[in-house]
Order: C-alpha cells, then structure tokens, then sequence
C-alpha cells in the first residue's frame, strides 16, 4: 500500500502553513515565493536612477542660484516703485492760532485771537506724474530684461559645468578602456620576450604608451572634478555623480536663412532687450526732467476766525523759477540718452556677429557630428583591428600597433569633443531665444 509522501519538515515563517510535498507544483511554488517575499530571499535587481538631463539641470540651477534670487527681489521693487510712482501727493492741513496774549495784563484794545484751518494741495503741471510712471514702468522693465539677463548668464554656467563634466567622463572612460586593452597587448609583448622573441624594446614602448595613458587619464580626473564640484555647488546637490549626467542628442539647426533666424533670435536676446530697456528709460526720465521745468502750482482753502467772525480763506502758492530752472537735469538726461542710445547700437553689433558665429558653429558642429561615425571612427577602428591581428599573429610592427591605438583613441576623443560643442552651441541658442526645454 502506497504512503503518502513526506510533509516538508523546514521551518517557515509564521503565517505560511506546511504542506504536504503531493501538492501540485504550482502551489509549491507559489508557497516558496511567498516565503521568499517574507524572508527576504528574493533580491529584486538594482533599479538603476534615472539620469540626469541637460534641462533639468538648468532648471535646477536657475531655482537654486542666489543670483537669480536676488534679480527677482530687484524685480520686485521695481515693481513696487512703479505703483508708488503714480500715488498723488498727499494734502497738508494747517491749524494755526494768532494773538495769543502772553501777560494778564494787556488791554481789551489788543487784537482779538484769530484762529485758521487751511488745506493745501499741489497740482503737478505738465503731466509729471505720468511721466514719472512712465520712467518707473521703464526701471521695471529693465530690472526684469536684467533678471532674465542673469538667468540666462546662470543656464550657460550650468550648461558649461554639464557638459565639462560629461564629455571629461566620456574621455576618461575612453582612456581606461585603451589603457585595459594596451595593458593585454603589453602582456602579450611581455611573453614574446621572454621566450626571447621580440626585443626589449617593443615592450618598451607599450610600457611607455601605457605611462602615457595614465597621465592623461589623471588629467580628465582633474577635469571631471573641478566640473563636478563647481556643479554641485551649482545645483545645490553635493552628492551628485558624473554617472548621473547624460549627454543630450545632437539637434540640427533649422533650415532658415541665417540672417532670418539671427534677427530673430536677436528681438529675443536678454542683452538686447536689457538695452533697449535702458534706452527707454533714459527717453521717459528726459520727458520728466524737461516737465520739472514747469512750477507747480499749491491751491490753499480753509478757515478763519477772526474778531468773532467766521470766513474763508484761500490762495495760491507759486515758486518762481528764478534760480534753478531744472537746466542741468535736462542736460544730464538728454547725455544720458545719448549714451544709451549709443550702448544699445553696440551691444546690437555685438549680438548679431556673436550670433552669426555661433549659428555658422552650431551648422558645423551637428554636421561633423552626424558624419563622425563613418568618417572618422569606422576607419579608425578598421586600422585598430588590423594593426591588433598582425600584433597578434606575429606579424606586425609594435609602432604600427602604438600608433593605430594611438589614433583610434584621439578618433574617440574628438568625437566626443564634437558632440559636446555640437550640444553646447545648440544649448546657447536655446537659452538665449528664452526656451525652458530642449527642442
């Protein structure tokens, strides 16, 4: 007669019953997951963290930057100037008493008291309180053209620092993988001499190549790390990785004429529109300084008591503009204009050359980039690989092989180099149009 089979006799958790071992597998199985889960058997894998982006980094440095902090609150009172710009001036109330008698013993002849209650009020002529909003609504403008100006000069920072430390990564990593696959060949090149098959010298020569490789890989340390602090410290993240950051893609310019695309980068431009901010600024404070010239009136009306009689008084206060007829302000606003005027046609030269160049940069980068891999890897590659086998199978030449290393790792730099100009040229004309995201 047939037993039943054994139950399973290991201890479990509590909470998992045993069962017998006649169960189906799928339940065996079900009951060894779920013990797994509560023991702490299954170890999921290592979910890696999500990189970080090139525009997400702006973003991070843009709202973390003291900087940009302290142009927003510029910005602010600014603001707060120009509402305070348009306030009308506040009367004056006057209460005044005349004959107070200062003995006991003055005759009943003496004027009798005489008491007023006036209010005053000045008139601004020649429209000065528009025009002093106007000057104020132009100081705002210019203190937002210059916080925008500021954002922009902390995104190319951020950006610069990004990009350092991802294609000084990138060349590192490039370095020690031809350092790991040169420290093999040197191996190899170590037994051929050994068993007296190769001179000295060929080992030599790998070993100083080698040496050579380190150097430069201690420079891109030095590099990586220097960028990586100064981000940091950037970002308000001190525990950020160079394995964290990613190189964005290479984006192509638009197709558009150059000079479509520069003018009208250029109406976007912070330097541009800070300028012409300051030129207008300066035209509303000579519209003012020339309506100063004009006096401005104070009308008076009230009460008075006097000899027991109630009347009412009233006036006009005028100031003669005898001695300071606002001259000098005029002229100090009409030179501040010109100078303005001047600052904003050279900051617009300067502009579109930059911006040719860095547009006529941008065209050559993407392009080289785009034709890297056929024109420059691939056969640096193929003379890598042909220098190795003949290395390899005894036939070749230890400075053939140096050099075809040599070149295949300068072919890899520079295409690093490349992308990394390509995504840096690209970057800046993003921020300077005013885009928060990459195209």
């Amino acid at each position: 007669m047939r037993q039943d089979a054994p139950t399973i006799r290991a201890s479990a958790p509590a909470g998992i019953a045993l069962v017998p071992a006649r169960k189906s597998l799928c339940s065996r199985k079900w009951l060894v997951f779920r013990a797994c889960l509560m023991v702490g058997v299954v170890v999921l894998p290592r979910v890696r963290c999500a990189a970080l982006e090139l525009e997400t980094a702006i973003a991070l440095a843009r709202a973390s930057a003291p900087a940009v902090q302290a142009a927003e609150a510029r910005v602010a009172a600014a603001r707060a100037h120009w509402y305070q710009s348009g306030r009308w001036r506040n009367p004056e109330l006057e209460l005044r008493g005349e004959n107070w008698r200062v003995r006991p013993d003055l005759h009943a002849t003496n004027p009798p008291l005489d008491f007023f209650a006036t209010l005053t009020q000045l008139f601004e002529l020649g429209g000065k309180r528009a025009k002093r909003q106007a000057v104020a609504m132009a100081e705002r403008e210019r203190a937002h053209e210059q916080a925008r100006l500021v954002e922009r000069d902390v995104s190319v920072q951020a950006a610069t620092w990004f990009l350092t430390v991802v294609r000084a990564h990138a060349e590192l990593d490039a370095v020690e993988n031809a350092a790991s696959d040169l420290g093999r060949l040197r191996d190899i090149a170590a037994r051929r001499v050994e068993q007296g098959r190769a001179p000295a010298a060929e080992l030599l020569k790998l070993q100083a190549e080698e040496a050579r490789l380190g150097t430069a890989a201690v420079e891109l340390k030095t590099q990586e790390s220097t960028a990586l602090n100064a981000l940091r410290q950037l970002l308000a993240k001190p525990d950020l990785r160079a394995e964290e950051l990613s190189m964005p893609r290479v984006v192509v310019p638009p197709e558009d004429a150059d000079r479509d695309l520069v003018e009208k980068l250029l109406q976007q431009h912070p330097e541009y529109r800070a300028a012409t901010a300051e030129k207008e600024r300066a035209l509303r404070t000579l519209e003012l300084e020339q309506a100063r010239r004009i006096p401005d009136p104070a009308l008076t009306a009230g009460y008075k008591r006097t000899e027991d009689r109630d009347t009412l008084v009233a006036g006009v206060v005028l100031p003669i503009p005898v001695f300071d007829t606002n001259w000098g302000n005029v002229q100090r606003a009409v030179a501040e204009l010109s100078a303005a005027s001047a600052e904003a046609e050279a900051t617009v030269l300067r502009l579109r050359a930059e911006l040719f160049g860095l547009l006529a940069r941008w065209r050559s980068l993407a392009a080289r980039a785009e034709r890297m891999e056929q024109d420059l890897l691939a056969p640096a590659a193929g003379v890598r690989h042909a220098a190795r086998v003949a290395f390899e199978e005894g036939t070749g030449e230890i400075v053939a092989l140096v050099d075809a290393e040599r070149v295949y790792l300068e072919a890899r730099r520079t295409a690093i180099g490349t992308r990394a100009e390509a995504v840096a040229a690209a970057t800046a004309w993003r921020i300077f149009s005013g885009e928060t995201t990459a195209p």
